[in-house]
């Protein structure tokens, strides 16, 4: 029984070479390759095609998730992020606005939480304090 031999395809020069080290390198220094990869190397990352968003509409949509966990549902998240982007086109922060209930759920829950979880903690410090529940809203009785 002989050894198996592990072959790899060069996917620029298409040519198959044993999955060792040295036989990796010798095709990167052939002509073929080098014509080859060249086609490759001229094409455009995937980061040149996406903008970074910019600092006013990430303050918006971070501004817009704290009103929607203060006093509205997540589901209405939808309707507000795409009525803000056609009301406030005007604005920078406005139109680049991309806002919907999963981006929402992810600010509120680990962006937002996190930091108002730290103001409390800071305030509370070691002080002692207590919790007053209202049992007028409790329904597990019902």
């Amino acid at each position: 029984m002989g050894k198996v031999q592990y072959l790899q395809k060069c996917r620029f020069c298409k040519c198959e070479v044993n999955a060792k080290h040295f036989d990796l390198v010798q095709p990167v220094r052939t002509k073929k390759h080098a014509i080859a990869s060249k086609d490759f190397s001229t094409s455009r990352a995937i980061p040149s095609y996406v903008r970074p968003p910019s600092i006013r509409s990430a303050n918006a949509e971070g501004t817009i998730c704290l009103y929607i966990a203060a006093h509205c549902s997540i589901l209405s998240c939808d309707h507000l992020g795409v009525l803000c982007k056609t009301q406030f086109q005007d604005s920078a922060a406005g139109k680049d606005i991309k806002l919907h209930r999963t981006k929402c759920t992810y600010i509120i829950c680990n962006t937002l939480k996190p930091h108002f979880e730290h103001l409390l903690l800071k305030e509370i410090d070691n002080q002692p304090y207590s919790l007053l529940i209202d049992e007028s809203t409790d329904i597990s009785v019902f």
